[in-house]
C-alpha cells in the first residue's frame, strides 16, 4: 500500500470565507501518473472551529463568490495534470477606489 496523502492544490477567500481545493491523487492500475481526485471544503475563518456549518447572512454572498472562483478553476484545470503544483492561494484583487 502507497503512502498518498491529501494535499491543498489552491484556495479562494473573500472575507472570512475560506474555499479550499484538495488533491487526493488516486493510484492508477498499470498507468505511470496517478489520477487526481478534487475535493472541496468551505470554512469560516471567525468561527473556533474552522466549520461552514453555520454562516451569517453576509457570510452567503461571499461564500457563493469563493465557490464561483473556485468552480471557475476546477472547469480550467479539468483534464490537466497538477500533481506537482505548489499550492496556491487565490486573493481577490483590491477594491478600485472611485474618485
Amino acid at each position: 500500500m502507497t503512502d498518498i496523502q491529501s494535499k491543498p492544490e489552491v484556495q479562494f477567500r473573500v472575507g472570512p470565507i475560506r474555499v479550499t481545493i484538495w488533491t487526493n491523487p488516486l493510484p492508477q492500475t498499470g498507468k505511470d501518473l496517478p489520477q487526481d481526485t478534487r475535493r472541496v471544503t468551505i470554512e469560516h475563518d471567525s468561527h473556533p472551529r474552522a466549520t461552514a456549518a453555520t454562516l451569517g447572512a453576509c457570510d452567503i454572498p461571499q461564500a457563493m463568490l469563493a465557490l464561483r472562483k473556485a468552480h471557475d478553476y476546477l472547469q480550467n484545470t479539468r483534464g490537466k495534470s497538477i500533481t506537482a503544483a505548489a499550492f496556491l492561494t487565490a486573493e481577490p484583487p483590491a477594491p478600485e477606489r472611485v474618485p
